[in-house]
């Protein structure tokens, strides 16, 4: 099934430029394009009011601003006829509400291109979007160029796996693109081995020291995901080490042009707690990122 319906944040950074028009040509070249701008305009403190620009004005001006530049950026990003959105309200907010109101079924969101540190390889906007998104989201970072033809897809034992890999096959069916398949063994944490040793239990297995355990992990990996890629060019990977390292290390070394991966857990929850592994690959990958999300799993708000 292709991509029908996906909405645009659209920040007018030049990197939020280049992800829409990059997933409008190879990502989505058939679907509806909806850009969305959002107005946030905070209410001043009680001790300032009277003493700066009226809140109601300047959002005028915004979204007046917003709309020009909106419709230049639609010449942009695409060919053919974009809808355009602009509302008050937080980014992640107003990107979700959008979504459900037009019944999309990818959100795509670039990093904050302008800020300093930390935040230019990502944006609280992006984060926050993948933790509350009751749709698969697409975080363009990377500068991404040309069409993607090598998919990475991480999983593990959940159950979205399945997701992932039907997401996978289906892009790779798309773009005639090759899937690398990646699952990643996490080493026994040491305080597991410490208490082994305490309770006169045997140590925790060194998994990287043994053959037969990643031989057994193959096999899994192949069992679980082989069928469900027939007809893709495919290979299959096992690692050993923290996952988000590993994934973030398979990417380059694979020349992977887009890494996709699983969220687990209900949207309602502290940002810190999104999932180191997910938030770890957000914030250090060199190419877009999708994000698969189970909509049961989302509570936005």
């Amino acid at each position: 099934m292709r991509l029908e319906r996906v909405v645009m944040g659209m920040d007018f950074s030049a990197a939020a430029i280049a992800g829409a028009q990059w997933v409008a040509e190879y990502v989505a070249p058939e679907a509806e394009l909806i850009l969305v701008h959002a107005v946030d305009v905070a209410e001043p403190p009680r001790f300032l009011r009277g003493k700066g620009p009226d809140p109601d004005a300047l959002r005028t001006a915004i979204r007046d601003f917003a709309d020009r530049r909106l419709r230049e950026v639609a010449t942009y990003v695409s060919s053919r006829p974009v809808r355009l959105e602009i509302r008050d309200g937080r980014a992640v907010d107003v990107l979700a509400r959008v979504a459900e109101d037009v019944g999309a079924d990818l959100v795509s969101v670039g990093p904050h291109g302008d800020r300093p540190g930390l935040w230019s390889r990502l944006g609280s906007t992006a984060e926050r979007l993948v933790r509350v998104s009751p749709i698969h989201v697409l975080v363009t970072s990377g500068a991404p160029h040309g069409k993607p033809v090598r998919l990475l897809a991480a999983v593990d034992e959940s159950d979205m796996t399945a997701a992932v890999i039907e997401l996978a096959r289906r892009l790779a069916t798309e773009l005639e693109a090759f899937v690398d398949v990646l699952h990643v063994l996490n080493p026994p944490a040491p305080v597991a081995t410490m208490a082994a040793a305490t309770l006169g239990l045997p140590e925790p297995m060194p998994w990287t020291a043994d053959e037969h355990v990643r031989a057994a992990a193959r096999e899994w990996l192949e069992a679980v995901t082989r069928e469900a890629l027939s007809g893709v060019r495919a290979a299959w990977h096992v690692a050993y080490g923290i996952p988000a390292y590993e994934i973030l290390s398979a990417a380059p070394r694979l020349d992977s042009d887009l890494i996709i991966i699983g969220r687990r857990g209900r949207g309602r929850v502290a940002p810190a707690l999104l999932g180191s592994t997910v938030s770890s690959v957000l914030r250090g990958a060199e190419c877009p990122v999708m994000v698969v999300v189970d909509p049961r799993d989302a509570l936005v708000g």
